[in-house]
């Protein structure tokens, strides 16, 4: 007994040093606590980063703490957060060194995967690539070594679902399709763990399945696309067109005919919202007429994204597709221009080749070391199931030999007791049996009784829902006959659109939009000369008086739900007008105008409101 006491007194003595060592540690202690600010600040970031940054940069202090690098760490995430450069570059590699040094800590653990992967994002803006790699892989490795899978949830399953789209976007780049759909395919895993939006979801999975498209997999990419287009939650935005081109341009690949595709990417096309959006349309047109071998339509197309495009990628891409068309077509003036251009940004040919094997070699360690991991992890758990169930086998032989023994010696005794005990209870269930059975009558009177209480109420109420109808049909009938009384006034004589249309202001607007180039901005500033004053406003409301009279009253009667906005916009309309065009006399943004008439199409109950309401107003000529 006293050799026992020892071992036990000699193993706290133990425990107590370790402790006492670990927390002497670098001067601090095993679980360092941050202050509540920087937790606030910290919490609030994951939301509004903007408001986070304000709130921490008046933090700051020169002594050296946990405090410190943990302030050091939010700046950097915070910068990182509101599109800024990071100015702390080397307090935030100290950060790094000091949250490593305290990473077997929960707390620390995870500031310590974060701080390695906002370092990688300063490589990444430094263009050294493969240090950010290797960043973003060490934040990855420290959370699935420290976390359990039930432990990788909310803003962890969103940490770790940031760093595997960072190195997808990483080695889409690279063009490296194998290790970003790898990359890819394990964020998405993570998106999932965790409240993401379906914004997020639905850009992995477009990028997962643009990869199966470069890689000609045809039948994986109309999977991911697809996918991808059920995450939206509507389909008037830039992502659902970006993906619905990728879709129209793989099936032309897959033998869809040219003229479907190309229909369906005009019609995609008109619904541009600016001008970037506008140029990637007319890049995959004109990709098609290339294709095709329509070239005059293929340099149409491929002339305006040279001409406009921001992107020195798409315009070397275009770049090499118009030199090809000239040369077929023996234009090598041109050709030769668009050689020069290319040169001028041509590459060593050697100056990925590095890069790109670094690259997938620190992929493929990495998902090897994964693997390797979950086979140890696997091995550990059978063998810990193995134990286990020998455990379990030893207790229940063990329990089997004592539980017989006893029941050997008892048994007797046990069964009379039992046989007691069995009457016993026997009795006490018919007792309890009899009562349920009066509980039960009791409770069915008491049904019944209510049932016929309703069935009462219930013909009262039909009564009165009766004379309701009754009175209901009344009215309606009453209402009919008021509706017979106010007869719709009849349509403007024959003659009278043509004599609206010719009228000298109709002639002028006419000759304004003229002016207009064929293949114009959408901006429309550009245009701001040709806007109507509202004294041209007025001149036309009262020249659509004399020739439809008291046609907003009319108007209005038709459609109750239009307002003064709407009214405006069909007295434009009815001049056949494009959406463009009423944008520019009006001198709104096209997007404005563009929703106001799309909620017009939907009140009027019509695509097509030039048509509906000429031939409402005006008898055809």
């Amino acid at each position: 007994m006293k050799a026992r006491l020892f071992i036990i007194a000699l193993f706290g003595l133990a425990l107590a040093a370790c402790h006492k060592a670990v927390e002497t540690r670098h001067g601090t202690s095993l679980q360092p606590i941050a202050s509540p600010d920087l937790s606030a600040i910290d919490s609030l970031m994951w939301q509004r980063p903007d408001s986070a940054l304000a709130m921490l940069l008046p933090y700051f202090d020169t002594s050296i703490s946990y405090d410190h690098y943990y302030a050091h760490l939010l700046l950097a995430e915070l910068l990182y957060k509101n599109d800024s450069a990071q100015t702390n570059r080397a307090e935030l590699q100290q950060a790094v060194a000091y949250f490593d040094s305290l990473a077997d800590t929960p707390d620390a653990a995870f500031l310590a995967a974060r701080a390695h992967y906002i370092n990688g994002v300063g490589y990444y803006e430094q263009d050294s690539l493969v240090d950010a790699c290797k960043e973003y892989i060490k934040a990855l490795e420290m959370m699935e070594e420290r976390f359990g899978e039930k432990e990788l949830v909310g803003e962890k399953a969103r940490f770790v679902a940031m760093t595997y789209t960072r190195l997808t976007v990483l080695f889409s780049d690279f063009y490296l399709h194998e290790q970003a759909l790898f990359f890819g395919k394990e964020a998405l895993e993570y998106y999932q763990k965790y409240d993401a939006t379906p914004w997020h979801i639905a850009w992995i999975l477009e990028k997962i399945g643009s990869h199966y498209d470069i890689m000609d997999n045809y039948d994986s990419a109309d999977f991911y696309y697809h996918k991808s287009l059920s995450m939206l939650p509507d389909t008037n935005n830039l992502t659902y067109r970006d993906i619905a081109t990728h879709l129209t341009y793989l099936s032309y690949k897959k033998g869809e005919t040219s003229q479907t595709a190309l229909n369906q990417l005009n019609s995609l096309l008109s619904k541009a919202e600016s001008s970037k959006e506008y140029l990637a349309r007319c890049l995959s047109i004109g990709e098609i007429y290339y294709l095709e071998q329509q070239f005059d339509s293929a340099i149409l197309y491929m002339g305006l994204v040279y001409d406009s495009a921001n992107s020195i990628d798409s315009k070397l891409f275009v770049a090499k597709r118009l030199q090809e068309i000239h040369l077929a077509k023996g234009d090598t003036a041109l050709a030769n221009s668009l050689a020069i251009f290319r040169s001028q940004y041509a590459y060593p040919g050697n100056r990925y080749g590095e890069q790109d094997s670094k690259l997938t070699a620190l992929c493929n360690e990495y998902e090897k070391g994964k693997q390797e991991t979950l086979q140890k992890g696997k091995t550990k758990m059978i063998m810990k199931q193995g134990e286990f169930i020998l455990a379990i086998m030893l207790v229940l032989t063990l329990i089997m030999l004592i539980f017989h023994i006893a029941y050997k010696k008892r048994n007797e005794h046990l069964k009379k007791e039992t046989e007691n005990r069995l009457d016993a209870a026997l009795q006490d269930h018919e007792k309890k049996l009899e009562e349920k059975e009066l509980a039960i009558a009791e409770e069915r009177r008491k049904a019944e009784n209510m049932l016929k209480a309703k069935e009462i109420q219930h013909m009262a109420a039909l009564g009165k829902a009766r004379n309701t109808i009754q009175h209901l049909q009344e009215e309606n009938k009453k209402l009919n006959e008021q509706q017979k009384q106010e007869q719709w006034q009849p349509k403007a004589p024959k003659g009278e659109y043509e004599a609206l249309t010719g009228e000298g202001l109709c002639i002028n607007i006419r000759q304004r939009l003229k002016k207009m180039d064929a293949f114009s901005s959408f901006d429309v500033k550009d245009h701001a000369s040709l806007a109507l004053s509202s004294q041209e406003l007025s001149e036309l409301i009262r020249l659509m008086d004399i020739h439809c009279p008291d046609f907003s009253r009319k108007l209005k009667k038709l459609y109750p739900n239009l307002n003064s906005k709407d009214i405006q916009l069909c007295r434009l309309y009815l001049l056949n007008l494009s959406v463009l065009q009423v944008a520019v006399l009006l001198g709104t943004d096209y997007s404005s105008v563009r929703k106001r008439t799309n909620r017009l199409k939907e009140k009027i109950g019509t695509e097509e409101i030039f048509l509906q309401l000429k031939s409402t107003f005006f008898e055809e000529t």
